[in-house]
């Protein structure tokens, strides 16, 4: 399969689409179409033109932050996800990178990339700054019920921390 990667921002069909997907995973929250929207910094995974797979990446001082992360559900399992979490970490080779998820698929995945898994007490300061003002962005009635729910209904809903130093060798 010929999947192209490529760094944009999104559409608002995109947008769109994106949120409903968001509805649907057991491990990521509702993010709202403005939400994306508004993530600039978009890598972008395309199948004969369609969207795929998603990885949206935040600067912040010294670090970036990977996700929202996210690859289409009847594109999942298919070494989608791999490829796009290991071309934006290559990309971002000499940052220090961020990411953090419950989904036992990811978690395995930064593991694979040699991810140091960390508690967030260990965090640096400007992750968890982010961290606490994006869920302050997100928090709508809408987003909390979602949590709760998937929470409720998931198994494994175990959120993990993960840092990559820059110049970390693959």
């Amino acid at each position: 399969m010929f999947i192209t990667i490529t760094r944009r921002p999104l559409t608002t069909k995109e947008s769109h689409m994106l949120a409903g997907e968001t509805k649907q995973s057991l491990y990521i929250g509702y993010i709202k179409p403005q939400i994306w929207q508004d993530l600039g910094d978009v890598f972008i995974a395309c199948y004969k033109g369609v969207l795929i797979g998603v990885c949206a990446t935040v600067s912040l001082v010294g670090w970036v932050k990977i996700g929202p992360f996210i690859v289409m559900s009847s594109y999942q399992g298919i070494g989608v996800g791999k490829r796009l979490l290991t071309h934006v970490t290559t990309y971002f080779k000499n940052i220090n990178v961020y990411l953090g998820s419950s989904n036992p698929k990811v978690i395995q995945m930064a593991s694979n990339l040699r991810f140091q898994n960390i508690g967030f007490v260990k965090l640096p300061r400007e992750v968890k700054l982010y961290l606490i003002s994006y869920l302050l962005q997100r928090a709508s009635w809408e987003y909390i019920v979602d949590a709760l729910r998937k929470k409720l209904t998931s198994k494994h809903f175990v959120y993990k921390y993960f840092i990559k130093p820059k110049n970390f060798k693959l």
